[in-house]
């Protein structure tokens, strides 16, 4: 659910600006399963607090046994906003109606 709902929440947004859905894919898994397992009801989350021996315990105590060795959830959200900031990999959409859209009418012009 943590890509699901904000992939389908935000397509609109990402349409009206223009921008490719590549791009809302990317931003949507790098912000959502890696920053899913610091909590203990996400799968990763369980299976974190499996390893480290922790079922019964708090959510609080879970979150702060692992989140510090856990720095990818952290740092991928990081690296997300800064490449943002820096323009990297921001594509426009390709413009509807190019060289497949020409092909396909002058098919069915001939039909």
């Amino acid at each position: 659910m943590s890509i699901v709902v904000p992939g389908m929440t935000l397509r609109e947004l990402f349409d009206e600006h223009d921008l490719d859905t590549s791009v809302l894919s990317r931003a949507v898994e790098s912000a959502g399963t890696p920053t899913g397992a610091l909590l203990p009801w996400h799968a990763g989350g369980v299976f974190m607090a499996g390893v480290f021996g922790l079922q019964g315990e708090t959510s609080f105590l879970i979150l702060t046994e692992y989140a510090p060795y856990y720095f990818f959830a952290f740092l991928s959200p990081l690296v997300l906003v800064v490449m943002t900031l820096a323009g990297v990999g921001l594509d426009s959409t390709p413009p509807r109606g190019g060289a497949d859209a020409q092909s396909d009418a002058a098919v069915t012009a001939d039909d």
